[in-house]
């Protein structure tokens, strides 16, 4: 008879569930953050801006679809410049907005290695 082998004990499954809590709230304040700088520095140039924050999907597939929900005319997207190896391999967020967008994409690149 085949007897399976427990991999995990029942408190090792809850404190894998609390570290996955900790970290999703830990995403979401710093996405917050990010969001508020964000949002002040459109206010202060006089750019309408509206915080978004959306999660359990991949940053592209996010960007697109609320930029179809909110009907937007331009996306805006900053990037620094050093997409690394992983970049290099599978292609930046903004280079995959670009390729999948039907409307204009402005990138900003604020920087990278000199």
């Amino acid at each position: 008879m085949y007897r399976p082998e427990v991999l995990f004990a029942p408190s090792d499954v809850r404190k894998a569930k609390e570290a996955i809590a900790h970290a999703e709230k830990a995403h979401k304040e710093l996405a917050s953050k990010a969001l508020d700088v964000a949002e002040n520095m459109c206010r202060e140039v006089g750019v309408p801006c509206e915080q978004v924050h959306i999660s359990g999907e991949s940053p592209t597939d996010g960007i697109m679809k609320v930029t179809k929900e909110k009907k937007c005319d331009l996306i805006f997207i900053s990037t620094h410049g050093n997409p690394g190896i992983m970049g290099t391999l599978f292609g930046t967020i903004a280079t995959k907005v670009m390729a999948q967008s039907k409307i204009p994409v402005l990138v900003h690149s604020c920087g990278g290695p000199s």
